[in-house]
């Protein structure tokens, strides 16, 4: 079951929605009973893990993408750069920076 909005008369169309599923309890309950058994399916821990997990494994594996030559910095800015002043004040690095 789905519900459409027409987005050029958005408030009218949501309204009406939203009016039809107060009045209509047994819809309510078959709509509830759709979307529990549609998160059970595909969005539960159990269901959505595997999935994840196989996501961030591949995503893991790829090369980063290449930045182009005017990327600005402060979209790669780690958080250390504090740290990292600090310790060159003392003439000191560390791998972990």
């Amino acid at each position: 079951m789905a519900v459409t909005i027409d987005l050029r008369d958005e408030e009218h169309s949501l309204a009406l929605a939203i009016r039809r599923l107060s009045a209509d309890a047994p819809l309510r309950a078959r709509l509830g009973e759709a979307a529990r058994a549609w998160w059970r399916t595909y969005a539960s821990p159990n269901a959505a893990f595997p999935c994840w997990e196989r996501l961030l494994r591949e995503a893991a594996a790829l090369d980063p993408a290449p930045r182009p030559t005017d990327w600005p910095p402060h979209l790669t800015a780690d958080g250390t750069e504090r740290a990292r002043a600090m310790l060159d004040e003392f003439g000191l690095s560390v791998d972990l920076f």
